[in-house]
């Protein structure tokens, strides 16, 4: 086509980026947003196969429309590509954008539609269907009174019309071919999506079988009715969620992936892999947090980090801890002092009459010098003590020697609870 140069239409493409993708950024997300998106260079991304972007979708989807329409060179998925390039000839930006595009874009890529949809025509359709005067000269490179004119031709001149202006496509074919003006399709195999690596997350995948699903089905909802009836519940909840149920993952298996591969046009193996990947990821990580749980629940009791260590959150932790059990001496609550001893171990009180709270804990357990207040040397039965007269009714902390320890906070209170269980 003297018209279509495979220069002209990627300028085309270049331009619109510039112009009105460029602009439409700007204005709605700001210009810093319009650099991080354009420049492939500084800011690289990756394409659809997991490779480093090298170009736009725009360019690539003008690269196939130009290699399909001109050079007869079949594509992926042409219908898809020819409603794009419908799209992009007809969009218009209006007012939003400054230099904008949109009469270069009907008339060069409006040319490259036309064309696009006679191949299609002529070469997906079937000997019965028809073809316009103006799709025929297109595909031919004469001029449109050419066609109109052979149509009162004798002999092998002659190209029958089903009805003015329209031929049939069995016609159109000898026609050309006898005319010199016949070029052969290259048919290529089906495009396969194949990555080289995994799908780099759960998300990115979900939404790779979804694209695939809109390329390939007349409706993505037809999808899920690929699987058996058994596993779809499981499946729709992935590409709906974009995340894996680890109590539905019955529906990831070999037999599954290649079916969904074959249908969607994805390599089976690969599909497998990274389902089975980031299938056994979301397992994993579920099961780690129900051990976890499940540690915690048998892990002693222990205060919060980084809280206060007030009268109920040393109580809670105190009457709740396995190893631990109220003094038998303290038969009820008192309001200054409770009794506790480490079963099998050592005897020791909290003190709670006031906000600050205050472990007295035998002198034998090495707790930390600097959270001590006062030690208190061992007296005999005859002698007076200076220290908490509640402390006279536990045996062995009335009389022994005794720290009176002042709780600075929760971290030091479960340091000081893992030194006296560990006595």
């Amino acid at each position: 086509m003297v018209n279509l140069s495979r220069e002209k239409v990627q300028k085309i493409a270049q331009d619109f980026i510039n112009n009105e993708i460029s602009d439409v950024i700007n204005l709605f997300l700001g210009q810093d947003r319009t650099a991080l998106a354009l420049d492939l260079e500084n800011y690289q991304s990756q394409d659809l196969s997991g490779g480093t972007r090298q170009h736009f979708d725009i360019e690539l989807l003008l690269h196939r429309c130009f290699e399909f329409a001109v050079e007869r060179r079949q594509g992926a998925d042409d219908q898809a590509d020819q409603d794009s390039l419908r799209a992009l000839v007809e969009f218009n930006a209006g007012d939003t954008v400054i230099d904008s595009t949109f009469a270069e874009r009907q008339e060069t890529l409006g040319l490259l539609l036309d064309l696009h949809e006679a191949v299609m025509a002529f070469e997906y359709g079937e000997d019965d269907d028809t073809l316009t005067r103006e799709q025929i000269a297109l595909l031919s490179g004469l001029a449109v009174e050419t066609v109109r004119l052979a149509a009162f031709a004798e002999g092998e001149d002659k190209l029958p019309q089903e009805r003015p202006g329209v031929a049939r496509k069995a016609d159109v074919q000898r026609w050309l071919l006898h005319k010199g003006k016949y070029r052969e399709f290259k048919w290529l195999p089906p495009f396969v999506l194949k990555p080289e690596a995994p799908s780099p997350s759960a998300r990115e995948l979900a939404e790779t079988i979804h694209h695939q699903a809109l390329r390939q089905l007349d409706k993505t909802s037809e999808v899920y009715s690929i699987l058996p009836p058994e596993h779809r519940p499981g499946f729709e909840a992935f590409l709906k969620t974009k995340v894996f149920d680890p109590d539905n993952l019955q529906w990831v298996t070999p037999e599954n992936a290649e079916t969904l591969g074959i249908a969607l046009m994805i390599d089976p193996c690969w599909l497998f892999e990274s389902l089975d990947f980031w299938a056994s990821e979301a397992r994993r990580r579920h099961m780690v947090g129900q051990l976890a749980e499940q540690m915690a629940r048998k892990s002693p009791p222990k205060a919060p980090s980084g809280v206060v260590a007030d009268k109920e959150t040393l109580r809670e932790v105190l009457t709740n801890h396995p190893s631990i059990e109220k003094h038998p001496a303290q038969r009820k609550p008192n309001a200054k002092i409770d009794g506790y001893r480490v079963i099998g171990g050592v005897a020791f009180a909290h003190q709670h009459e006031g906000k600050t709270q205050f472990l007295w804990v035998p002198d034998e357990i090495a707790v930390p010098n600097t959270s001590i207040v006062k030690h208190y040397p061992a007296v005999g039965s005859d002698e007076p003590t200076t220290r908490h007269s509640g402390l006279a009714k536990f045996p062995e902390l009335g009389r022994a020697g005794i720290n009176k320890i002042k709780v600075k906070d929760s971290d030091s209170f479960n340091e000081i609870l893992n030194l006296l269980v560990a006595q």
